[in-house]
């Protein structure tokens, strides 16, 4: 009997935590902002930033609460964002961010299906560039214009590289094949 409660317990023990980790995913068939990032930095020189970004590519980060970059080690800031459009304020996180000091997000986004997603983006006080799988992604800066990227199955991975200006905030949200896009001229 008491053989059979502890695999009750270990069997609820691992169910949770699998089921606790699938909820930092962002699952953008479901909502489209980006609440979940690890961050990361803050870095001093690009160079550096661009790669830490060309390595959590290829090798992800192993750690959970460190990530070693040349003998530097960071620490990593896991965030969920309870804003409106899953608003980031990097200036909250890191007290004392200087200007054109850079610091690194990461999210885990989950998709159903490949698909192409419209990318909705706004910076504060701050510029912002987005990776998705190893490529940089092409902002579109112009509101007529909207900027889209195409997502595999299953689970990804995009980073945003925050450049601060003043105090940095930014929102993400990537907005699925299901959404709906009017398009026309407007005369007066």
């Amino acid at each position: 009997m008491t053989r059979l409660l502890w695999y009750v317990l270990i069997i609820l023990f691992v169910n949770s935590s699998l089921i606790g980790e699938s909820f930092k995913q962002n699952k953008i068939d479901q909502e489209p902002w980006i609440k979940y990032f690890t961050f990361m930095g803050p870095f001093k020189n690009e160079n550096i930033a661009d790669k830490a970004i060309n390595d959590i590519f290829t090798n992800g980060i192993t750690n959970s609460e460190t990530y070693s970059l040349d003998e530097t080690v960071y620490n990593l800031k896991n965030v969920t964002s309870n804003a409106a459009n899953g608003v980031h304020f990097i200036h909250q996180l890191y007290s004392g961010l200087n200007e054109d000091d850079i610091v690194i997000g990461i999210a885990n986004i989950y998709s159903e299906k490949k698909q192409s997603v419209v990318i909705d983006f706004v910076e504060f006080l701050s510029s912002i560039s987005v990776y998705y799988e190893g490529s940089n992604v092409e902002l579109s800066q112009n509101n007529s214009k909207l900027s889209r990227i195409n997502i595999n199955e299953g689970l990804s991975k995009v980073i945003v590289k925050i450049k601060n200006k003043k105090k940095a905030g930014f929102h993400l949200n990537l907005y699925p094949k299901t959404r709906r896009e009017i398009s026309g001229i407007i005369l007066d």
